[in-house]
This record gives structure tokens, C-alpha cells and sequence, in this order.
């Protein structure tokens, strides 16, 4: 394509199974938008399964259209830079990168919005990388869809996600943590969460420019953690949706000083300006995160050597240096970080032959990055060990004098939890000791807060699950609704306070003048035995109710049913 201004359409008709394994090049030696439709109606999908090359690093918007799918395959050589939009029908893909790095759907470098063979302007870049929907709020199998069905875990904090309307997001298999999602559009929107993958996360899903629900499908799990402001509705119609508390999953260790330059009752010479002397380095034998009984939180971490600062390529059980241009020193990178708390010697260090790190220069810190498994408990309380002195020379020591740690919800934003400024109580002398004590009990360790007010919706619309789907709220959040289908199947509501004014709607209720017990069970809820909102049933206001919880079962009694008394 020679013309900067092109617009192409790939239509897959109406059977579809066409596979293109043709690179697409794009000269775009001006300074126009190109723009790729993928479309057609086809019953098997298409297939995209070669590169797409831009010279002159010229965006182009791909847009999917039709109620079809289109795979596209690996490919390396992809760098188209805009968005990627799905109005109808499905998108397959798998790989995925961080802003920049190229994978199946491109590097979405540089966003830019709808306008095929307009001149590039800056001030229409959107913030977001893929949008989903064709404005209407319809959950349908034709229902815009973006499906990754590769097999690699992937963490992804750069490629934010806008719905036009309804749209659904989905993994076939492996878990996906993704960072952004919102509305681009005033009104109803619905973010559907799918797929057959576990241990999926969502983070920063909020309103937006409309007002967003959430809808989990599929036999998988999703979580929405970190902040997250939506105030539609929160609905599972299969596997579980987790609306996350306020627990840490990453935690940061900067060491900022050593004793380098602390002269120990030497006569004449700092540590660090001696002859041979290591001095200036930080040796860290071990980081140990613990819960208020002082039992270890995390038996054994993998180093992830590949990460070199780089804290998006940590996966759960995973640590790392948390700074590229530091390199490890000691027992060497076989053993760093590896059974981080139990290890006798697991080292740190900074570069050789250079000044310690100082307070006030965050580029000069060592870091150490942890990011806990899935299953780990919220830590309380942290301590470390340092190498110490080497027996040959009593002067030499490599302790850490001031440092400090942070936690973190999605491993991008940090709080600071506690920080220690030129620490003089370690006996800097003794090899091995934890710092809080003299005696080698890290069950002392330092406190850690928990992590600070978070983003949280004032109330959600309302909460409804069906095909035995279960929702969850961790922090007890507030559902002004209740949204029951008698012949969906039910399912579990846990950890919300319903709202006296809330709403009950109650739809395929068997009109027998009996007893009826919703199928929906309730763990750890409040406020539904004081509901005093309005009530429809099959779609008729009942102007007087009688709603009663008994042993998690909520029970609807028909107005005017006799009672015989023995």
C-alpha cells in the first residue's frame, strides 16, 4: 500500500476458513492515517498469519466489523501503531505485549482515532488501546468480542480497554492481568468478562463517560482489584467475579545506604576509599515478609533473570532486582532470590566499585521486587538480613542503613509503607542477625501498613447471578438492587450490604400462590431482611412484600396466602 491514505477491506464473505499468510506493508512516506477493515459474516473463522510492516512509523486503525471471527497469529513483525476496535463479531489473538512491543494485534504504539485518510493531529490520540462495541448495549453471540487464546500468562498495564456499548473480553485458557477499563460513550455499558481461564484480573474498571456494568461469563474466574469505580451492576452467569479488598499483591525493598562511608573505629581511612575493600556494596542475605504470628508468607520465590527491572514481567511467585543497571554480586544469579526466605545466604549487590547509594537519589537505590503467589495472606510485619562483616577484617561491612518498602496493587503505582533513614541500631559487626533484633527472631520484623484508601463505588446498581455463578465482594460493598431469574439456574451472593431502599426484581417466578425460595444463596450478606424498596415480580409491582431470610435462603410469600396455626 503506496498511498498513505489507503483504506483497506478484508471481507471473509459469508463461509469464511480464508487464511492469509502475505505480509501487508504500509509506505507511509506522508502523513496520513491508514486504515485495515476486518470483516464479513463468515460461519468458520478467517485467519491473518503474516506480518504487517509501516515504514515512516505512520499509525493505522484496524477496525472489525460483521458477525464473524478473524484470528491473527503470532507474528513478530507486526508494528501497526493505532487502535484496534471491534464493532461486532469476535477477534482473535495470541500474543500480547506492553505498549511498544510488537505481538498479534501490533505494538499500539501510537493511538489515534477513526478517520481513514485524514492527515495525522495528535489531539485526536484517544487513551485507549482497543475499543469494543457498535454503541448499543446488547449481550448477544454477536456481541463484540476480543478472545486471547494464547497459552502464556500475561500481565498487561499499557493497552487500556474502552467500551462503546456492550463488549466482551475474554481468555480461552491461560490468565490475563489486565490494567484499564472504562466507557467512551454516555449511557448504559457492559463489560462482559469471559472465558475458561482462571486466576483472570481486572484492574482500574471504571465509568468512564457512561456508566458501566460488569458481566462474567464463562466457567472461569475474574477478579477486579486495585482501584475500580463502576456503579452499574455486578452480574455472574457462570464462575466466579471477585470484587478484590484492599490487600497489597507487590511489595518493594529499596535499599538506600550502606556503612560504606561509616568509619568504625577506624584510625584514619573510610570504608569505602580503603584498599581491596567492598565496602561501598549492599549485601542483602534475605527480605522476609511475615503475618502477625511471625510465620513465613512465601516458602519459596522463583528469580525471574529475565525481568532486569522490568516489574510487568514478574507473574505471581515471582521476584526480581528491581533495577536494570545493578548487577548481582556474591554466590552469583543462580542463586538470587530463589527461596528468598529460608536461604542462609542469598546476596544482593550493587555495582562494583562505586559509591553507596544515597537517601535522596532514587536512581541510585537497589531494589528488590517481590510480587506474591495467589494464594499468599496479606503481610503485617517485614524484616531483613545482611551479609555482614568478613572475618578478616573487622571494619568491613555491608549492611543496609537506610532503606525503604512499598506495596503496590497493580506492580505500576507504589505507597510507601514504612521507611528506615540511617539506621543505627543494627549490630553492623554480626553476621546473619535480622534487623530488628540482636537475635537471630525475625518474628519481631517491622511493621507494614495495609494499602491506603482505594478508588471504591459509593453503591452498585444492582447484583444478580444465574447458571450457578457465584459474585463476591471483599470489602462489603453496597448493591441498591437485587436481580433474580427463578429459571437461570441461581447461584451465590457473598459480602454485600444491601441497601434498605434497594430494589428487588424477581422474573419466571411460578405463579402458584406458594411459598417461594429464591434460588440464590446468600453468604455473609446484610440489609436483606430490612429491604423496604420496590418489588416487581414477573414483571408486576407488588404494592405490599414479605421477603424473609432464613439460614442464607431468601423466601418470597404471596400476598393474601393463608397460614393455618395448629
Amino acid at each position: 500500500m503506496n498511498n498513505g491514505a489507503f483504506c483497506l477491506t478484508m471481507n471473509g464473505g459469508t463461509n469464511g476458513a480464508l487464511v492469509l499468510n502475505k505480509k501487508i506493508y504500509y509506505n507511509a512516506n506522508d502523513t496520513y492515517v491508514g486504515e485495515v477493515i476486518w470483516t464479513g459474516d463468515n460461519e468458520y473463522p478467517c485467519e491473518y498469519a503474516a506480518g504487517f510492516t509501516v515504514t515512516g512509523d505512520r499509525p493505522v486503525y484496524w477496525k472489525k466489523t460483521g458477525k464473524g471471527t478473524w484470528k491473527f497469529t503470532t507474528s513478530t513483525a507486526r508494528d501497526n501503531a493505532g487502535v484496534v476496535a471491534t464493532e461486532k463479531g469476535r477477534i482473535e489473538y495470541d500474543s500480547i505485549a506492553e505498549k511498544g512491543g510488537a505481538s498479534a494485534l501490533g505494538t499500539s504504539g501510537w493511538l489515534l482515532s477513526e478517520y481513514c485518510g485524514s492527515a495525522v493531529d495528535d489531539s485526536k490520540s484517544v487513551p485507549y488501546a482497543y475499543l469494543l462495541g457498535d454503541g448499543t448495549n446488547t449481550v448477544d453471540a454477536d456481541t463484540a468480542t476480543m478472545k486471547y487464546i494464547g497459552a502464556d500468562a500475561k500481565t498487561i498495564t499499557t493497552r487500556p480497554v474502552a467500551l462503546k456499548g456492550a463488549g466482551r473480553f475474554s481468555s480461552a485458557a491461560a490468565a490475563l492481568e489486565w490494567t484499564g477499563f472504562t466507557s467512551a460513550q454516555a449511557g448504559g455499558n457492559t463489560l462482559v468478562l469471559a472465558g475458561e481461564a482462571a486466576g483472570c484480573a481486572a484492574l482500574a474498571v471504571t465509568n468512564g463517560a457512561g456508566t458501566l456494568s460488569v458481566v462474567k461469563e464463562g466457567a472461569g474466574d475474574w477478579t477486579i482489584k486495585g482501584d475500580y469505580d463502576f456503579s452499574g451492576g455486578a452480574v455472574s452467569q457462570g464462575g466466579t467475579l471477585t470484587l478484590a479488598g484492599n490487600n497489597y499483591t507487590w511489595y518493594r525493598l529499596s535499599l538506600m545506604q550502606n556503612y560504606g562511608d561509616y568509619d568504625k573505629g577506624d584510625t584514619g581511612t573510610p570504608l569505602k576509599d580503603r584498599p581491596n575493600c567492598d565496602g561501598n556494596n549492599i549485601w542483602l542475605s534475605q527480605f522476609g515478609l511475615f503475618d502477625a504470628a511471625g510465620s513465613n508468607l512465601i516458602v519459596e520465590l522463583t528469580h525471574n533473570t529475565a525481568a532486569n527491572g522490568d516489574t510487568a514481567a514478574l507473574q505471581p511467585g515471582q521476584t526480581a532486582l528491581g533495577s536494570s543497571d545493578f548487577v548481582q554480586m556474591g554466590s552469583g544469579d543462580a542463586y538470587a532470590l530463589t527461596n528468598l526466605f529460608n536461604s542462609a545466604q542469598t546476596p544482593f549487590g550493587g555495582r562494583r566499585n562505586v559509591y553507596p547509594p544515597v537517601p535522596d537519589n532514587e536512581a541510585t537505590w537497589v531494589k528488590v521486587t517481590v510480587r506474591l503467589p495467589a494464594d499468599s495472606t496479606t503481610p503485617t510485619r517485614y524484616d531483613i538480613r545482611s551479609y555482614g562483616k568478613y572475618s578478616y577484617d573487622p571494619f568491613l561491612v555491608r549492611d543496609v542503613r537506610s532503606w525503604k518498602i512499598e506495596g503496590s496493587l497493580d506492580g505500576i503505582a507504589w505507597d510507601e509503607l514504612d521507611t528506615v533513614v540511617s539506621n543505627e541500631a543494627h549490630a553492623v559487626d554480626a553476621q546473619y542477625d535480622w534487623y530488628s533484633s540482636d537475635t537471630p527472631n525475625y518474628t519481631t520484623g517491622y511493621g507494614i501498613g495495609t494499602a491506603s484508601a482505594l478508588l471504591r463505588p459509593a453503591a452498585l446498581a444492582y447484583v444478580s447471578v444465574s447458571d450457578g455463578g457465584t459474585v463476591i465482594s471483599e470489602n462489603s460493598l453496597t448493591a441498591n438492587g437485587l436481580k433474580i431469574d427463578c429459571g437461570a439456574g441461581g447461584g451465590t451472593i457473598e459480602g454485600f450490604a444491601f441497601a434498605a431502599s434497594s430494589t428487588v426484581e424477581i422474573v419466571n417466578a411460578p405463579n402458584n400462590g406458594q411459598v417461594l425460595q429464591l434460588p440464590v444463596t446468600f453468604l455473609n450478606c446484610s440489609g436483606l431482611d430490612e429491604i423496604a424498596g420496590s418489588l416487581t415480580v414477573n414483571g408486576k409491582d407488588k404494592d405490599i412484600k414479605l421477603l424473609r431470610m432464613v439460614d442464607g435462603k431468601l423466601y418470597l410469600y404471596p400476598v393474601g396466602m393463608c397460614i393455618r396455626i395448629h
